[in-house]
Formats: structure tokens, sequence, C-alpha cells
């Protein structure tokens, strides 16, 4: 009897662990179930963000290629301009020798304008003194020949003044 009352108190024990085994059990079942939930849950993250690493290594592919597409062309662009900023050089050197060639020209017609000039009127003024006796004898003429000059002497004699008074003035 003891001996059954033992069997019994460790039947009832064997029973309370079993229902504590049960209940820990139904407990990691559910935990389990729970965990499981959590790692799918997880995982389709993980692909979620799996795809958007994909989809940003693509996009930064591409703006890969669109920057070394956009470099070429500065590059391409940068060429272009400085050759053109080389033809402009060129263009505005040989101008400016043009400008100075045309300065000294311009020099040098008012240095040759300036000698014509003084030559105008040292040859003027070297000129009056003939026409001044052209004038004096053409006048003699006139006033003690005159009778005595023909009609053909006479028109001569008044176009000879009338030419040197011309170029007296």
């Amino acid at each position: 009897t003891i001996e059954a009352a033992r069997a019994g108190e460790a039947g009832r024990g064997f029973s309370i662990v079993a229902k504590e085994v049960k209940e820990l059990a139904g407990q990691t079942a559910k935990a389990t179930k729970a965990i499981s939930e959590r790692i799918r849950e997880v995982q389709g993250k993980t692909k979620t963000v799996v795809q958007m690493i994909q989809d940003m290594a693509v996009q930064n592919q591409e703006l890969n290629e669109i920057n070394a597409r956009l470099e070429q062309r500065v590059m391409e662009r940068t060429a272009a301009i400085s050759t053109t900023n080389a033809a402009l050089r060129e263009e505005i050197a040989e101008r400016q020798r043009a400008e100075e060639a045309a300065r000294q020209m311009a020099g040098e017609l008012e240095r040759s304008n300036r000698e014509l000039s003084q030559f105008a009127t040292v040859a003027s003024h070297d000129l009056q003194e003939p026409l001044r006796k052209i004038q004096a004898f053409g006048d003699r003429l006139r006033g003690q020949c005159d009778g005595e000059l023909s009609v053909k002497g006479r028109d001569y004699l008044d176009r000879m003044l009338t030419a040197t008074g011309r170029m007296r003035e």
C-alpha cells in the first residue's frame, strides 16, 4: 500500500510532469510557428531588399554609363572649344597685325601728305613769281603794243592773261 501510494503519487507526479511537458510542447509549437512565420516574413523582406539592391545596382550601372557618355561629350566639347579659341586667338592676332600695318600705313600716308602739302605750298609760292612776271609783261604788251597786235595776237594775249589770273588764285 505504501508502494501503491507511492506509485499513485508517482503516477500523479508523472501525470503532472506529462501535463507540463505537453504544455511546454504546445508552447514550443506555438513559438516554433511564430518563429517560422517571422522567418518567412524576414525572408520576404530580405527578397524585397535583395531585389531593391539589384534594381539599385542596375540603376547605378545606367548612371555610370550616362556619366561616361556625359564625360565623353564634355571632353569633345572642350576640345572643340579649345580649337575654336585657338582659331579666335589667331584671328585676333592677325587683326592686330593688320591694324598695326594700317596704323603704320596711315602714319606713312600722313607724313607723305604733309610733305606733299609742303611741296605744294613751296611750288605754289615758287610759281607765283613767274606768274607775276607773265602778268606784268602781258599787261605791258597790251599797254604798249596793243595797237600793233593782230586780232589773233590780241586773242592769244587775252587768253594768256586770263589763264595767268586763274592760276594766281
